[in-house]
Protein backbone atom coordinates (compact mmCIF):
# COMPACT_ATOMS: atom_id res chain seq x y z
CA UNK A 1 0.00 0.00 0.00
CA UNK A 2 2.60 2.84 0.94
CA UNK A 3 4.02 2.25 -2.75
CA UNK A 4 1.02 2.54 -3.92
CA UNK A 5 1.17 6.03 -2.44
CA UNK A 6 4.42 6.65 -4.00
CA UNK A 7 3.15 6.33 -7.11
CA UNK A 8 0.39 8.40 -7.40
CA UNK A 9 2.27 11.30 -5.12
CA UNK A 10 4.29 11.43 -8.43
CA UNK A 11 1.46 11.40 -11.52
CA UNK A 12 -0.77 13.30 -9.85
CA UNK A 13 1.57 16.42 -8.94
CA UNK A 14 2.75 16.31 -12.29
CA UNK A 15 0.82 18.58 -14.75
CA UNK A 16 1.08 17.97 -18.45
CA UNK A 17 2.82 20.31 -21.18
CA UNK A 18 0.29 22.70 -22.31
CA UNK A 19 -0.75 26.24 -23.86
CA UNK A 20 2.82 26.82 -25.32
CA UNK A 21 4.31 25.02 -21.93
CA UNK A 22 2.73 28.34 -19.68
CA UNK A 23 4.13 28.47 -16.58
CA UNK A 24 1.44 26.67 -14.77
CA UNK A 25 1.79 23.59 -16.54
CA UNK A 26 4.71 22.05 -14.92
CA UNK A 27 5.00 23.34 -11.50
CA UNK A 28 4.84 20.67 -8.80
CA UNK A 29 2.50 21.29 -5.24
CA UNK A 30 -0.96 19.32 -7.07
CA UNK A 31 -0.57 16.00 -5.10
CA UNK A 32 -2.97 14.46 -4.03
CA UNK A 33 -2.67 11.06 -2.25
CA UNK A 34 -4.40 9.94 1.45
CA UNK A 35 -2.53 11.43 4.02
CA UNK A 36 1.05 9.77 5.75
CA UNK A 37 0.99 8.02 8.87
CA UNK A 38 2.12 9.92 12.23
CA UNK A 39 6.00 11.07 12.17
CA UNK A 40 6.43 9.43 8.29
CA UNK A 41 8.30 11.63 6.04
CA UNK A 42 8.34 10.85 2.51
CA UNK A 43 11.12 12.71 0.32
CA UNK A 44 10.41 12.59 -3.09
CA UNK A 45 12.64 13.80 -6.03
CA UNK A 46 12.24 13.57 -9.91
CA UNK A 47 12.96 14.99 -13.40
CA UNK A 48 10.75 15.26 -16.18
CA UNK A 49 10.80 16.07 -19.67
CA UNK A 50 7.87 17.18 -22.13
CA UNK A 51 7.86 17.68 -26.22
CA UNK A 52 5.69 18.82 -28.52
CA UNK A 53 5.92 19.52 -32.55
CA UNK A 54 2.23 19.08 -33.40
CA UNK A 55 -0.26 22.55 -33.44
CA UNK A 56 -3.69 21.56 -32.74
CA UNK A 57 -7.12 23.52 -34.31
CA UNK A 58 -9.75 22.72 -31.97
CA UNK A 59 -9.07 18.70 -31.71
CA UNK A 60 -7.53 18.39 -35.29
CA UNK A 61 -4.05 18.81 -35.82
CA UNK A 62 -2.97 21.63 -37.68
CA UNK A 63 0.08 22.34 -39.96
CA UNK A 64 1.44 25.28 -39.26
CA UNK A 65 5.26 25.97 -40.31
CA UNK A 66 6.16 28.27 -37.89
CA UNK A 67 6.90 26.63 -34.43
CA UNK A 68 9.57 24.42 -35.14
CA UNK A 69 8.74 22.31 -31.57
CA UNK A 70 8.51 23.14 -27.88
CA UNK A 71 9.57 21.26 -24.39
CA UNK A 72 10.48 21.87 -21.17
CA UNK A 73 13.30 19.78 -18.84
CA UNK A 74 11.92 20.32 -15.21
CA UNK A 75 13.19 18.74 -11.75
CA UNK A 76 12.09 19.17 -8.18
CA UNK A 77 11.29 17.58 -4.56
CA UNK A 78 8.43 17.46 -2.68
CA UNK A 79 8.35 16.73 1.02
CA UNK A 80 5.28 15.56 2.84
CA UNK A 81 5.31 14.82 6.91
CA UNK A 82 2.42 12.89 8.70
CA UNK A 83 1.68 15.38 11.64
CA UNK A 84 -1.19 13.32 13.15
CA UNK A 85 -2.67 10.04 11.33
CA UNK A 86 -5.33 12.39 9.87
CA UNK A 87 -3.46 15.52 8.86
CA UNK A 88 -0.76 15.34 6.52
CA UNK A 89 1.18 19.12 5.35
CA UNK A 90 3.33 19.13 2.57
CA UNK A 91 5.63 21.42 0.40
CA UNK A 92 7.62 21.55 -2.97
CA UNK A 93 9.57 23.65 -5.18
CA UNK A 94 11.27 22.65 -8.05
CA UNK A 95 13.35 24.05 -11.17
CA UNK A 96 13.32 24.82 -14.93
CA UNK A 97 16.49 23.14 -16.65
CA UNK A 98 14.99 24.61 -19.71
CA UNK A 99 11.68 25.78 -21.14
CA UNK A 100 12.10 26.08 -24.89
CA UNK A 101 10.59 27.62 -27.83
CA UNK A 102 12.00 26.57 -31.10
CA UNK A 103 11.31 28.39 -34.88
CA UNK A 104 11.57 27.23 -38.95
CA UNK A 105 13.43 30.24 -40.60
CA UNK A 106 11.32 31.94 -42.50
CA UNK A 107 11.93 34.13 -45.69
CA UNK A 108 15.16 33.04 -45.18
CA UNK A 109 15.26 34.80 -41.89
CA UNK A 110 16.62 32.16 -38.89
CA UNK A 111 14.35 33.35 -36.04
CA UNK A 112 16.20 32.45 -32.22
CA UNK A 113 15.05 30.02 -30.24
CA UNK A 114 13.56 31.11 -27.05
CA UNK A 115 14.75 29.75 -24.10
CA UNK A 116 14.14 30.51 -20.29
CA UNK A 117 14.59 28.62 -17.32
CA UNK A 118 14.95 29.24 -13.08
CA UNK A 119 13.07 28.46 -10.23
CA UNK A 120 9.30 27.65 -9.97
CA UNK A 121 6.96 28.77 -7.99
CA UNK A 122 7.06 26.51 -4.56
CA UNK A 123 3.75 25.07 -3.07
CA UNK A 124 2.10 24.43 0.54
CA UNK A 125 -0.58 21.88 1.28
CA UNK A 126 -2.50 20.35 4.18
CA UNK A 127 -4.35 17.36 3.91
CA UNK A 128 -6.62 15.76 6.44
CA UNK A 129 -8.95 12.54 6.08
CA UNK A 130 -12.30 13.22 7.44
CA UNK A 131 -13.85 9.29 6.72
CA UNK A 132 -12.13 6.35 6.79
CA UNK A 133 -13.13 2.67 6.55
CA UNK A 134 -12.85 -0.68 5.02
CA UNK A 135 -14.16 -0.10 1.69
CA UNK A 136 -14.01 3.62 1.29
CA UNK A 137 -11.75 6.88 2.61
CA UNK A 138 -12.08 10.39 1.93
CA UNK A 139 -9.03 13.11 2.40
CA UNK A 140 -9.77 16.76 1.67
CA UNK A 141 -6.85 19.48 0.90
CA UNK A 142 -6.44 22.96 0.97
CA UNK A 143 -3.46 25.27 -0.08
CA UNK A 144 -1.48 26.87 -2.55
CA UNK A 145 1.45 27.98 -4.76
CA UNK A 146 3.66 30.78 -3.72
CA UNK A 147 5.49 32.83 -6.58
CA UNK A 148 8.72 32.18 -5.77
CA UNK A 149 9.82 31.41 -9.90
CA UNK A 150 10.97 34.30 -12.25
CA UNK A 151 8.12 35.20 -14.16
CA UNK A 152 9.96 38.76 -16.10
CA UNK A 153 12.78 36.87 -17.37
CA UNK A 154 14.60 38.98 -20.17
CA UNK A 155 17.62 37.84 -22.91
CA UNK A 156 18.99 40.75 -24.95
CA UNK A 157 16.84 43.62 -23.69
CA UNK A 158 13.27 41.61 -24.80
CA UNK A 159 11.10 39.92 -22.52
CA UNK A 160 10.32 36.12 -22.65
CA UNK A 161 6.61 35.57 -23.13
CA UNK A 162 4.76 34.16 -20.70
CA UNK A 163 4.95 30.79 -21.74
CA UNK A 164 8.58 30.73 -21.27
CA UNK A 165 9.01 31.96 -17.86
CA UNK A 166 10.01 30.10 -14.83
CA UNK A 167 7.42 31.33 -12.66
CA UNK A 168 3.92 32.98 -12.91
CA UNK A 169 4.42 35.92 -10.80
CA UNK A 170 1.06 35.42 -8.82
CA UNK A 171 0.20 33.57 -5.46
CA UNK A 172 -2.18 30.61 -6.56
CA UNK A 173 -4.84 28.76 -4.81
CA UNK A 174 -6.09 25.05 -5.05
CA UNK A 175 -8.89 22.58 -3.05
CA UNK A 176 -7.64 19.06 -2.94
CA UNK A 177 -10.13 15.45 -3.28
CA UNK A 178 -8.61 11.79 -2.56
CA UNK A 179 -10.65 9.14 -2.70
CA UNK A 180 -9.48 5.49 -2.05
CA UNK A 181 -12.22 2.72 -3.18
CA UNK A 182 -11.41 -0.91 -1.89
CA UNK A 183 -14.57 -2.98 -3.92
CA UNK A 184 -12.48 -6.23 -3.50
CA UNK A 185 -11.97 -8.71 -0.37
CA UNK A 186 -8.31 -7.81 -0.87
CA UNK A 187 -8.14 -4.45 0.43
CA UNK A 188 -4.52 -4.12 -0.97
CA UNK A 189 -6.08 -3.73 -4.16
CA UNK A 190 -8.26 -0.44 -4.76
CA UNK A 191 -9.36 2.14 -6.78
CA UNK A 192 -7.99 6.04 -6.52
CA UNK A 193 -9.94 8.82 -7.27
CA UNK A 194 -8.05 12.45 -7.48
CA UNK A 195 -9.19 16.08 -8.08
CA UNK A 196 -7.10 18.82 -8.13
CA UNK A 197 -9.23 22.48 -8.55
CA UNK A 198 -6.61 25.36 -8.87
CA UNK A 199 -7.51 29.39 -9.49
CA UNK A 200 -4.52 31.79 -9.56
CA UNK A 201 -3.90 35.41 -8.67
CA UNK A 202 -2.90 38.36 -11.26
CA UNK A 203 0.84 38.96 -11.56
CA UNK A 204 2.38 41.97 -11.54
CA UNK A 205 2.46 42.52 -15.29
CA UNK A 206 -1.21 41.82 -15.19
CA UNK A 207 -1.40 38.18 -16.66
CA UNK A 208 -3.54 35.46 -14.85
CA UNK A 209 -3.72 32.12 -15.89
CA UNK A 210 -7.23 30.44 -16.40
CA UNK A 211 -8.65 27.98 -13.65
CA UNK A 212 -7.88 24.93 -13.72
CA UNK A 213 -9.13 21.25 -13.19
CA UNK A 214 -7.04 18.04 -13.11
CA UNK A 215 -9.30 14.43 -12.07
CA UNK A 216 -7.47 10.42 -12.19
CA UNK A 217 -8.49 7.14 -11.85
CA UNK A 218 -5.78 4.92 -11.06
CA UNK A 219 -5.11 1.09 -10.57
CA UNK A 220 -2.20 -0.73 -9.22
CA UNK A 221 -1.13 -4.20 -10.92
CA UNK A 222 1.54 -6.14 -9.50
CA UNK A 223 4.17 -7.95 -11.74
CA UNK A 224 6.28 -9.42 -10.13
CA UNK A 225 7.57 -8.94 -6.45
CA UNK A 226 8.51 -5.65 -5.57
CA UNK A 227 7.58 -4.55 -9.22
CA UNK A 228 4.53 -2.65 -9.69
CA UNK A 229 2.36 -1.11 -12.81
CA UNK A 230 0.48 1.70 -12.39
CA UNK A 231 -2.50 2.44 -14.95
CA UNK A 232 -4.02 5.77 -14.93
CA UNK A 233 -6.25 7.87 -16.60
CA UNK A 234 -6.08 11.71 -16.23
CA UNK A 235 -8.50 14.54 -17.48
CA UNK A 236 -7.60 18.61 -17.56
CA UNK A 237 -9.44 20.96 -17.91
CA UNK A 238 -8.22 24.59 -18.33
CA UNK A 239 -10.18 27.67 -18.41
CA UNK A 240 -9.02 31.02 -20.58
CA UNK A 241 -6.41 33.04 -19.89
CA UNK A 242 -6.89 36.92 -18.58
CA UNK A 243 -4.56 40.28 -18.76
CA UNK A 244 -6.20 42.96 -15.97
CA UNK A 245 -9.53 40.34 -15.95
CA UNK A 246 -9.89 40.77 -19.58
CA UNK A 247 -9.91 37.58 -21.91
CA UNK A 248 -6.87 37.39 -23.19
CA UNK A 249 -6.40 37.35 -27.37
CA UNK A 250 -3.42 36.22 -28.21
CA UNK A 251 -1.81 37.38 -31.94
CA UNK A 252 -3.09 34.44 -34.18
CA UNK A 253 0.45 32.24 -34.97
CA UNK A 254 -0.99 31.23 -38.29
CA UNK A 255 -1.58 35.22 -39.09
CA UNK A 256 1.80 35.72 -37.79
CA UNK A 257 3.41 33.20 -39.72
CA UNK A 258 1.40 35.01 -43.10
CA UNK A 259 2.39 38.29 -42.75
CA UNK A 260 6.05 38.06 -42.13
CA UNK A 261 6.50 36.44 -45.19
CA UNK A 262 4.14 39.14 -46.91
CA UNK A 263 5.86 41.97 -45.40
CA UNK A 264 2.70 43.17 -43.79
CA UNK A 265 2.78 43.70 -39.94
CA UNK A 266 -0.34 46.23 -40.11
CA UNK A 267 -2.78 43.07 -39.43
CA UNK A 268 -3.97 42.95 -35.72
CA UNK A 269 -6.17 39.66 -36.10
CA UNK A 270 -6.31 38.17 -32.56
CA UNK A 271 -8.06 35.36 -31.00
CA UNK A 272 -7.93 33.39 -27.97
CA UNK A 273 -5.55 30.83 -27.59
CA UNK A 274 -5.80 29.72 -24.09
CA UNK A 275 -8.01 26.94 -22.87
CA UNK A 276 -8.59 22.98 -23.18
CA UNK A 277 -9.65 20.00 -22.65
CA UNK A 278 -7.44 17.07 -22.51
CA UNK A 279 -7.24 13.50 -21.56
CA UNK A 280 -4.38 11.41 -20.81
CA UNK A 281 -3.26 7.82 -20.80
CA UNK A 282 -0.41 7.76 -17.70
CA UNK A 283 1.20 4.08 -17.27
CA UNK A 284 4.09 3.98 -14.70
CA UNK A 285 6.39 1.14 -13.92
CA UNK A 286 7.85 1.14 -10.51
CA UNK A 287 10.53 -1.32 -8.19
CA UNK A 288 11.17 -1.26 -4.50
CA UNK A 289 14.32 -1.64 -3.18
CA UNK A 290 16.35 -1.65 0.44
CA UNK A 291 14.48 0.07 3.14
CA UNK A 292 11.59 2.17 1.50
CA UNK A 293 13.57 3.43 -1.33
CA UNK A 294 11.17 3.37 -4.58
CA UNK A 295 12.40 4.24 -8.28
CA UNK A 296 9.98 4.90 -10.71
CA UNK A 297 9.58 5.89 -14.73
CA UNK A 298 6.35 7.43 -16.11
CA UNK A 299 5.26 8.20 -19.31
CA UNK A 300 2.33 11.20 -20.29
CA UNK A 301 0.55 9.86 -23.58
CA UNK A 302 -2.36 12.12 -24.78
CA UNK A 303 -5.26 10.50 -26.44
CA UNK A 304 -8.07 13.19 -26.84
CA UNK A 305 -7.11 17.12 -26.93
CA UNK A 306 -8.96 19.83 -27.81
CA UNK A 307 -8.03 23.38 -27.81
CA UNK A 308 -9.41 27.08 -28.07
CA UNK A 309 -8.05 28.75 -31.12
CA UNK A 310 -4.53 27.73 -32.36
CA UNK A 311 -2.57 26.06 -29.67
CA UNK A 312 0.52 23.32 -29.47
CA UNK A 313 -0.73 20.31 -28.41
CA UNK A 314 0.53 17.60 -26.05
CA UNK A 315 3.12 14.88 -27.52
CA UNK A 316 4.71 13.22 -25.04
CA UNK A 317 6.31 13.50 -21.20
CA UNK A 318 8.87 11.15 -19.75
CA UNK A 319 9.60 11.07 -16.10
CA UNK A 320 11.99 9.37 -13.68
CA UNK A 321 11.77 9.27 -9.63
CA UNK A 322 13.33 8.60 -6.86
CA UNK A 323 11.52 8.64 -2.82
CA UNK A 324 12.65 7.66 0.42
CA UNK A 325 10.30 7.08 3.19
CA UNK A 326 11.44 8.15 6.59
CA UNK A 327 9.83 7.16 10.03
CA UNK A 328 10.52 9.63 12.59
CA UNK A 329 8.35 8.65 14.95
CA UNK A 330 8.21 5.34 16.79
CA UNK A 331 4.80 4.14 17.25
CA UNK A 332 3.60 2.89 20.66
CA UNK A 333 1.80 -0.31 21.44
CA UNK A 334 -1.18 2.24 22.10
CA UNK A 335 -1.15 3.92 18.72
CA UNK A 336 -0.24 0.73 16.68
CA UNK A 337 -3.32 -1.17 18.43
CA UNK A 338 -5.66 1.69 17.33
CA UNK A 339 -4.03 1.48 13.73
Amino acid sequence: MRYFVLLIIFLFSQKTFSQCCASGCCTPGTANFGVLEKGHLLAFSFYKHNYSDQFYRGDSPYDLKYYRNIFFDYSGINLSYGITSKLTVQGDVGYFVNKTQNYYPIGGIIIPSLIGNGLGDAGLYLKYNVYNSDVFNITLGAGGKIPTGQFNQYINGVRLPQEVQSGTGAYAGAFLFNGMIKPFKNKTRNFNINSRLEFGGISPVGYQFGVSSTNTLSYTFTIYKKLVFLAMVRNEIKDVDYTYNVTVLNSDPEARYSMFNAGNFTNKTHQVNTGSFRFFACPGLSVSFGKDWNFSVYGDIPFYQYFNGLQFGSKYGVSVSLSKMFELHKHSEHEAAKS
